[in-house]
């Protein structure tokens, strides 16, 4: 910058968004503005192996202003940079509290390919202040208003996830008070961009938005000073100006709406609320909306300015959401609709909703709770079958030579109660050069309850690994549900074949009581299906006493002597029974209660399998200090049998809590499936 445009006037720099790099590039960055000083300091535990990082005055840049952008998004290496920066009184802090990341971690690699994460220490930046769980506070808090037709977020948000609402996050008592606040707040009205669906943008494209120009604006009204308290003075004139303007659109877009959000003098009285909804019983079901009313009757003697309501849900659609009622007068009703959507993918639950009001900056001290009920979907459940066919690019005995352009087939089953709204079907290879695939990804529109689809990939067999076999990891995957199926399948890669496959047209008729069908030309494979007695199959060739056999919904292999051939054409008739190679185990819980008083629960139901259930365990995630979502395990049983019935008793804490039942079958194969109950205080 500075050899393409001479002296810098001043310098923002944007790490919004920027969750981090390497401890030594963090350092690097920040010596190149300061000339003395402490940078950062990593302290191991106990306070031992501590190690300071100092400035070094050698290529410094000069003395000219900086400000720092952050935001929730400011992270680990980002905090480092505007943490010193601040505490050494470099730069101005502009934005929103960063992330609070404030540990060390060092990667161990393993010869497996795995490695190990390890957090190895905790970092201070100068002053031995601590930003692990409570950010970095900027000096000038910026935070953008969105009024649309749809929704009006004028504050913001109560429950931004930043590290210290991690379940396992680090505490450090060097930590700064989180409650410290800003010098100022400066809000703007961002207007919402109509954005082409079909346009890509790229990330490193160069915007000027309301942060940089605000940023840009603070630097010019700086007279040259570089030090923070001063940038900070000279920037008074510069928030006054801002504030005055971006209060006059968000009024006047509030205006628009029938809302008069004029200021004024507000103190604490009495304000009456109550909710209605479209529904009586203040029911919805998953993937619909409900109208939620809030009404706010001024009981005072005096108006009321800028009345908002903000409610508090352990649901997130109910969570954080503002009803907005601006200026009511003594004895007045103000209502504010908002339209709540319930996930299509939710679970039946009971959830309260409280509404706390505010005047202005004034609480109120006046709430209302009210219970929602979310009615949940059946959900679809997966399992899938595949066959090799090498009819084409083989020799059509279903096994893999090298050479070989095969197609796989995957046959997908919606096992399931509930249909899938859109499936991706793909595969992926696992063993590197052996294979090279062609196709290997599928989107399957609707798979409805009980339905089948095939979906066909093509590879080519390039060479035969040590092992002899090849891998092929096959993953299912529900969009809207979030329903997963994944097994890596095992395919033996045979030497030149000894089999002759020979042309054998017609069709066959089962002549054994119960004929197994297997996957290719050998007995010595797997077995796909069971056909009965006197069904029809076609077949178009035979080998190693073999006939290749087709049906609605699948082929094989049927020994020569569980059928009859006949030369005629004849479509296929009667039962053939596939088998499902791989399903995750089903669990039926009892959904029945979804509140108590008692915070000792039983969870009920019946988990069963194909083949067999090996085992299950139940995990809790709830609530802790009302923000902190934690899980921890609370039931493990040991099962090997194909069904069985279960209750489990586990500990709930007041408010939401969300129940897991993990079940996992002979094949470590997994399914999860979710109960909420909401325990009253």
């Amino acid at each position: 910058l500075s050899e393409q445009h001479g002296p810098l006037r001043g310098l923002v720099l944007d790490l919004r968004n920027n969750p981090g790099g390497l401890l030594r590039q963090a350092i690097q960055i920040t010596d190149t503005f300061l000339q003395r000083g402490n940078i950062v300091t990593t302290v191991g535990v106990g306070n031992r192996l501590r190690e300071q990082m100092p400035a070094s005055p050698a290529g410094t840049q000069p003395d000219y202003p900086i400000v720092v952008l952050v935001n929730q998004g400011s992270a680990s290496a980002s905090e480092i940079v505007a943490g010193a920066l601040k505490n050494h009184n470099r730069a101005l802090i502009i934005g929103d509290t960063t992330f609070g990341k404030g540990s060390v971690q060092n990667i161990y690699p393993f010869r497996d390919g795995s490695a190990l994460k390890l957090t190895i220490a905790q970092y201070l930046t100068p002053g031995d202040v601590s930003i692990q769980g409570v950010g970095i506070v900027p000096d000038i808090r910026i935070l953008p208003v969105s009024i649309t037709e749809d929704s009006i977020d004028l504050y913001a948000g109560i429950h931004v996830t930043r590290e210290g609402d991690l379940s396992e996050s680090l505490t450090n008592e060097r930590a700064r008070n989180p409650d410290s606040r800003p010098e100022y707040v400066v809000k703007y009205l961002r207007e919402e961009e109509e954005e082409d669906r079909d346009t890509i943008r790229q990330p490193n494209d160069f915007e000027v938005d309301f942060e940089i120009d605000f940023a840009r604006q603070v630097l010019l009204e700086t007279n040259g000073s570089a030090d923070r308290s001063a940038l900070l003075g000279r920037a008074r004139d510069v928030i006054e100006s801002t504030t005055d303007e971006q209060t006059l659109a968000i009024q006047e877009r509030l205006r628009r709406r029938n809302v008069d959000w004029a200021r004024g003098e507000n103190i604490r009285q009495p304000v009456e609320v109550s909710m209605t909804t479209g529904n009586s019983s203040n029911r919805v079901n998953a993937g619909e909306s409900i109208e939620v009313t809030l009404h706010a009757t001024n009981r005072g003697q005096r108006a009321l300015h800028q009345v908002r309501a903000v409610s508090d849900s352990g649901y997130g659609p109910l969570d954080d959401v503002e009803f907005i009622f601006g200026r009511i007068e003594p004895g007045e009703t103000r209502s504010w609709t908002v339209s709540i959507e319930a996930p299509v993918e939710d679970g039946s639950r009971y959830e309260t909703v409280e509404f706390h009001l505010w005047a202005g900056e004034v609480d109120l001290e006046q709430s209302h709770e009210s219970a929602m009920n979310v009615v949940g979907q059946p959900r679809p459940h997966f399992g899938f079958s595949w066959w090799v066919d090498d009819s084409e690019g083989g020799n059509g005995d279903g096994m893999l030579q090298v050479g070989e352009d095969v197609k796989f087939h995957v046959r997908v089953s919606n096992t399931g109660p509930g249909d899938a709204q859109e499936t991706i079907v793909y595969i992926r290879n696992e063993s590197e050069a052996a294979l090279f695939l062609r196709s290997g990804r599928e989107t399957v529109e609707q798979l409805t309850a009980g339905a089948h689809h095939e979906s066909v990939f093509e590879f080519q067999v390039n060479q035969r690994p040590e092992s002899g076999t090849v891998g092929i990891d096959v993953e299912l995957f529900d969009t809207v549900f979030r329903e997963f199926l994944g097994e890596e399948v095992e395919l033996p890669v045979t030497l030149a074949s000894p089999l002759t496959v020979t042309p054998q047209t017609g069709h066959l008729v089962v002549t054994a009581q119960r004929a197994p069908m297997y996957a290719a030309a050998s007995t010595e494979t797997r077995r796909v299906a069971e056909a009965m007695r006197d069904a029809i199959l076609t077949t178009d060739r035979r080998a190693g006493g073999l006939y290749h056999a087709r049906w609605d919904g699948g082929e094989g292999w049927i020994p020569e002597g569980a059928a009859t051939f006949n030369p005629d054409p004849a479509s296929p008739i009667g039962e053939v029974h596939s088998s499902l190679q791989y399903q995750a185990p089903i669990i039926d819980l009892d959904h029945t209660i979804l509140e108590t008083n008692n915070p000792s629960f039983d969870v009920r139901g019946v988990v069963s399998d194909d083949v067999s259930v090996r085992d299950m365990y139940v995990v809790v995630t709830s609530r802790v200090d009302g923000r902190r979502q934690q899980s921890s395990k609370r039931a493990y049983s040991y099962l090997g049998v194909a069904s069985a019935n279960f209750t489990e008793r586990v500990e709930l804490r007041p408010g939401s809590n969300r129940i897991t039942v993990v079940a996992r079958d002979e094949d470590k194969i997994t399914s999860t499936a979710d109960l909420h109950v909401f325990v009253h205080d």
